[in-house]
């Protein structure tokens, strides 16, 4: 954290099934306390506690998720549907009534200063 000096940190939500993503999050808001901007993402494996406040318009994004997703292919082949490109377009399509657009990652936010209020695209 020293060496970065990160504004804005994104993490996994505590409001997860996952152990080890649970884990991550704690160490993560503990080692970003002075960090101005903390928002967790939602992964398959969140809960349904949890709770976006957050709603980052990715529509010129998503083609390029899709094909970041794609380096997890062992993952689909071993029945991972959630990473079916469908299915992140369909949540991402979901969570844009809530943020506009035609494509929206949700995120809880932990903290988040003044300074890195503007929208986050």
């Amino acid at each position: 954290m020293q060496e970065i000096q990160p504004t804005i940190v994104y993490t996994h939500s505590h409001h997860d099934r996952h152990q080890d993503h649970r884990a991550v999050n704690e160490a993560t808001i503990v080692a970003t306390r002075r960090v101005g901007t903390v928002a967790c993402y939602q992964s398959p494996s969140a809960t349904i506690d949890y709770r976006p406040t957050r709603f980052v318009r990715i529509d010129r994004f998503l083609d390029d998720k899709l094909r970041l997703l794609e380096c997890f292919q062992s993952q689909t082949a071993a029945n991972r549907e959630y990473l079916a490109p469908e299915f992140v377009t369909a949540t991402a399509r979901y969570w844009s009534r809530f943020g506009g657009g035609e494509a929206v990652e949700p995120l809880e936010v932990v903290r988040e200063t003044a300074e890195s209020s503007a929208p986050m695209n």
